[in-house]
C-alpha cells in the first residue's frame, strides 16, 4: 500500500525544543497506533502486517493468513506492536533517522484503506494523517 506524506517535524522539534529524530519517531509511533486501532479486523492478519522501519521499507508480509472455519476466523491476531499512541514501542531506529516507513504489504490492504470494509469505510491511514496534522496545527505548527 503506497501513501506518502511529509510532516513538518523540524518546526515541531524547534517548538518543543527536542531533537527532530525524536519527533519523527513519536509521529511514526502515533500514526502506527492510530492506524492499527482503526484498522478493520476479521482475522487480524492485515492489521498485524503493519510494519515500521527506517530505510529500506519492508517488502514482505508477516506469517500466513489464518484459516477460517465455516467462514469465520478461528482467532484474531494481535498487532505487531501494542498500540499506545506516541508511546508505542516501535523498533529502535538509528539516532539520525529522518524517514520512517509504515508499510502494509498484504495484497488487499489498499482496498481496505479505500473503503472495502464496512468497519472502516472512510479508511484509516488518511484519517490518522489528518489527525496528526490537526494536532500539529493545534500546537501552532503549520
Amino acid at each position: 500500500m503506497a501513501l506518502s506524506f511529509t510532516v513538518q517535524c523540524q518546526k515541531w522539534a524547534e517548538k518543543l525544543d527536542i531533537n527532530v529524530s525524536t519527533v519523527i519517531r513519536r509521529c511514526a509511533a502515533q500514526l502506527y497506533s492510530d492506524i492499527v486501532m482503526r484498522w478493520p479486523v476479521d482475522t487480524g492478519y492485515s492489521r498485524r502486517n503493519w510494519q515500521v522501519s527506517a530505510d529500506p521499507p519492508p517488502t514482505d508480509v508477516i506469517g500466513l493468513p489464518p484459516k477460517k472455519v465455516h467462514g469465520k476466523a478461528s482467532g484474531v491476531e494481535a498487532p505487531l506492536y501494542s498500540p499506545s499512541g506516541a508511546d508505542t514501542q516501535i523498533p529502535t531506529m538509528p539516532p539520525d533517522t529522518m524517514r520512517i516507513w509504515l508499510v502494509n504489504n498484504v495484497v488487499y490492504a489498499e482496498r481496505l484503506e479505500n473503503g472495502w470494509s464496512k468497519q472502516a469505510p472512510q479508511g484509516c491511514v488518511r484519517i490518522a494523517i489528518a489527525q496528526l496534522h490537526k494536532d500539529m496545527i493545534m500546537q501552532g505548527i503549520k
